[in-house]
């Protein structure tokens, strides 16, 4: 295809497009992710990466209610953009800022009161580097829900400048930190204060968002919608499903620094992060299709067929990521970490395949999500309870943890694809837990 062929399916194909976009910024944005680790990772030893490591995937899974916002925000914005009603986005976010303003600072002040258990279940030096890590999780609600707005309203190149510039300064102000001695308490200030930064930055956005949505659309903007009873109704499975989401990518590290020497703790994430390439390159499919399958869904459009070809074009990725990973696991940790976790190396092929099953199961849950098919939520809610309970009886070594993990993988995926393929109701149909009072 020609330069000029593409450019002109491009404008014909909104999906492909937005892929496009959002692709590019989150490849930007996921290098100086990686930069941000790689430099670390070589500033420090690997037990200070091992502390690194840990408070981030500490920050994914305590981070689930944050992510639940950006999720119900992100589907009751493509309602809006459906339904092209400007002041039912801004009428949304000023309904989430309101909830996170009453319940996220109650929230922040009672979790100092268990900052001192997660330092010593993780072994660390200092409970500050914890602290930081709470007051990120009640900052990241709002720039959540802002993100959230982006997305849904399919503003990607918006969500890209706000993720972009907040990495970057996290990427800074890290390396920086980290310099000057600070160790894990760096690194856990300088995304502090990036998320400081981020949060004034998407409000600007978002402001020339509606700006410009108000000039395009042609209701009058006079009237503000307040959100209706069902977005209240649609935060438990978005809850559940945001939680079972994070525990599936992240738990495994969690466990892996509690129950592992810090070095070989160390090896094991320095093995996840190589490996989360992949999870991080097919993610962008998941964002796109969450949102555009949440606006189809309202517009009673069935998304069965858009789902498995975006699943199909995920697994084609991830394999092709898994065989180079194989091939070349000394050359892909090489250019990654240096030569430190050489010894390490030929584990990076099943971390790697556990990756892609992950993506693979996180596109899954992600569609079903956006369809509010909540008995599928309970399935994945269930299978990633059964994976920590599995991790915290079983995962002992490097190996019983991955086994652990890839096995759960499977499952969850076999499962998601089963309440697809065999559903009796059109993929555009919405359930919710006030239709099974047993729940």
């Amino acid at each position: 295809m020609s330069p000029s062929g593409f450019f002109s399916f491009l404008r014909g194909n909104a999906f492909a497009r937005n892929s496009v976009i959002l692709f590019a910024g989150t490849m930007t944005m996921n290098v100086l992710n990686y930069v941000f680790h790689l430099a670390i990772g070589r500033m420090v030893t690997p037990e200070v990466y091992g502390e690194v490591e840990s408070l981030l995937s500490l920050l994914a899974v305590v981070s689930v209610p944050a992510l639940t916002v950006s999720i119900i925000a992100t589907r009751y914005a493509a309602k809006a953009k459906a339904d092209q009603s400007v002041e039912q986005g801004r009428s949304l976010f000023r309904y989430l800022e309101k909830k996170i303003l009453s319940y996220g600072f109650i929230a922040l002040l009672l979790s100092f009161l268990i900052a001192p258990l997660v330092r010593d279940f993780l072994n660390l030096h200092s409970v500050l580097p914890v602290v930081l890590v709470f007051v990120v999780i009640f900052l990241s609600f709002f720039t959540s829900a802002i993100a959230g707005i982006f997305n849904g309203w399919q503003s990607f190149s918006k969500s890209n400048a706000l993720n972009i510039s907040g990495t970057a300064l996290k990427l800074v102000l890290g390396v920086l930190l980290v310099w000057l001695g600070l160790g894990a308490t760096g690194v856990a200030l300088a995304i502090t204060l990036s998320a400081v930064a981020s949060y004034f930055i998407g409000k600007a956005l978002l402001a020339s968002l509606f700006v410009r949505a108000a000039h395009e659309a042609s209701e009058d903007t006079t009237h503000s919608d307040i959100p209706d009873e069902s977005l209240r109704k649609y935060v438990l499975p978005a809850l559940l499903g945001a939680l079972a989401s994070t525990v599936l990518g992240n738990i495994d590290m969690i466990f892996a620094r509690h129950a592992l020497e810090a070095s070989v703790a160390g090896s094991y994430g320095a093995l996840s992060v190589a490996a989360k390439t992949i999870f991080f390159v097919t993610g962008v499919l998941t964002t796109v299709l969450f949102s555009v399958a949440a606006e189809r869904s309202h517009q009673k459009t069935d998304t069965k067929k858009l789902f498995f070809l975006v699943f199909s074009a995920t697994a084609g990725i991830a394999l092709c990521a898994v065989v180079v990973f194989t091939i070349f696991p000394e050359l892909v940790l090489r250019i990654l970490f240096g030569s430190t976790y050489l010894p390490v190396a030929g584990l990076l092929s099943i971390f790697s395949l556990t990756a892609a099953l992950y993506s693979l199961a996180n596109l899954t849950l992600q569609y079903l999500l956006s369809l509010h098919r909540t008995e599928a939520v309970i399935f994945f809610f269930a299978i990633s309870g059964l994976e920590t309970v599995l991790l915290s009886l079983f995962g002992t070594g490097i190996h019983a943890i991955i086994g652990i993990v890839l096995t759960v993988q499977v499952v969850a995926i076999i499962g998601g694809l089963s309440f697809i393929l065999f559903q009796k109701k059109p993929a555009y149909v919405e359930e919710n837990f006030d239709s099974r009072p047993s729940l």
